[in-house]
């Protein structure tokens, strides 16, 4: 389903209604502190890392039609809300603050241009989505948010194992270049 823009603005999903009094005003929702005539999206984002962000947009912009998708993620929701589960949503946001859209990343790596920190953004992604995996497997979540996890898991796994084997990170960050361990190559070693 597709919602057009004035749907979206008469609803106020992603604008609130300009109100110079909301300057000095603020509401506390859900423990958070809003501005007068905040968006619902706004409300409901709680995102940590930018794809989370994003694709919660896309929802918002494009909600599904599907009962038994609604349902699972109402159920992820509802399950990440219980207080007895409070903690297990804290620990994933935390790892999920060192998640970024690694999209624009890669280009740059297929082309050859990727910096350095290009090389350690994509290495943070990938430990931070390896603590998830493996915090997600070691609870024993039952989500069917989660039953997709093990279908990424080892290649999430070995791209971040392949950047630690092959880059120096902490060389790389102070002499401005990619740094190869040592090691690696005995080739590389050589001309060393």
């Amino acid at each position: 389903m597709l919602v057009d823009a004035t749907t979206l603005k008469a609803l106020q999903v992603f604008e609130s209604e300009y109100n110079p009094q909301a300057i000095k005003q603020k509401k506390t929702i859900f423990g958070r502190q809003f501005r007068e005539g905040v968006s619902i999206f706004n409300l409901c984002n709680v995102c940590k890392s930018v794809p989370g962000k994003q694709m919660l947009k896309r929802w918002f912009r494009r909600p599904t039609t599907d009962r038994s998708l609604l349902i699972d993620r109402h159920s992820a929701i509802s399950y990440f809300y219980q207080d007895c589960n409070l903690e297990v949503g804290r620990t994933i946001r935390n790892y999920l603050r060192n998640v970024s859209n690694v999209r624009g990343t890669l280009r740059r790596v297929r082309s050859g241009t990727a910096t350095i920190s290009d090389w350690t953004q994509i290495y943070k992604t990938a430990s931070a989505l390896s603590s998830i995996f493996d915090y997600v497997r070691n609870m024993n979540l039952k989500l069917t948010a989660t039953k997709d996890v093990k279908l990424y898991t080892d290649d999430i796994m070995r791209i971040g194992a392949l950047i630690s084997e092959i880059m120096d990170i902490k060389s790389s960050r102070s002499e401005g270049q990619f740094v190869v361990r040592d090691e690696v190559d005995d080739e590389l070693d050589v001309s060393l």
